[in-house]
């Protein structure tokens, strides 16, 4: 039997985990700039949900709609409570709030989508 993961080994895999994702969002981004689709952010920007907030790894626009982008790479997933949010936002639209949603000019996110990459 082995031994439970120290809280440094724990907290490397995280920090691990997080560097890859992001690093995945930002190779995704960049293919879909390429592609002449307008990434109009790239953070955190907050939509409140009634089942509560919900942070995409961007925004892009497509037929002038605004669309949060989920980014899952690797072994990542999706969550139940992610899908159901997801499904509130595609269906009624999300409300863009904090500061980076003001500063972007972002009121209103009409859909999310979720993308899995190696």
């Amino acid at each position: 039997m082995g031994h439970p993961p120290t809280q440094t080994t724990t907290n490397v895999s995280v920090q691990q985990n997080y560097s890859s994702g992001q690093d995945a969002a930002k190779a995704f981004f960049d293919g879909l700039e390429k592609q002449g689709i307008e990434v109009v952010a790239r953070d955190g920007i907050n939509i409140q949900t009634p089942l509560g907030r919900r942070i995409p790894d961007g925004i892009i626009r497509v037929s002038g709609k605004l669309i949060g982008i989920e980014v899952k790479s690797g072994n990542a997933s999706r969550s139940a409570f992610q899908g159901a949010k997801d499904m509130y936002i595609n269906m009624y639209g999300g409300k863009a709030v904090g500061d980076k949603a003001a500063r972007y000019g972002i009121k209103q996110i009409e859909g999310m989508r979720t993308f899995f990459v190696p």
